[in-house]
């Protein structure tokens, strides 16, 4: 558990995760806090996106990413390190959230 800072103190289901890789640097470090939530994303927002367990897994993967564009069947998003652009089938996504930027954890 970590505080929320002022810009999210009242927004209801907005969570905080940490970083692990590093495909999204210099954007996002190992080891940095991003929170997560508020309003829906759109091309242009790093999102983080969760897969449904694949067979013989409990869990699912989660990727942090910058949205590009959803279509009716695919998800495309880019990462920074090394740069290239990837495809998610939709339909093998349980879960995309807005990674929210700072000026708006601040307030702003």
């Amino acid at each position: 558990y970590v505080q929320r800072p002022p810009g999210v103190r009242n927004l209801p289901k907005v969570f905080a995760l940490h970083v692990l890789s590093d495909s999204m640097v210099p954007r996002y470090e190992p080891g940095d806090l991003i929170y997560c939530g508020g309003r829906d994303a759109v091309p242009g927002d790093h999102v983080v996106i969760e897969t449904f367990p694949e067979e013989n897994e409990r869990n699912g993967k989660a990727f942090i990413k910058k949205l590009v564009k959803r279509t009716a069947g695919e998800l495309v998003v880019d990462q920074y390190n090394p740069p290239k652009t990837l495809t998610f089938n939709r339909y093998a996504i349980k879960h995309v959230w807005r990674v929210i930027p700072l000026k708006e954890l601040l307030g702003y």
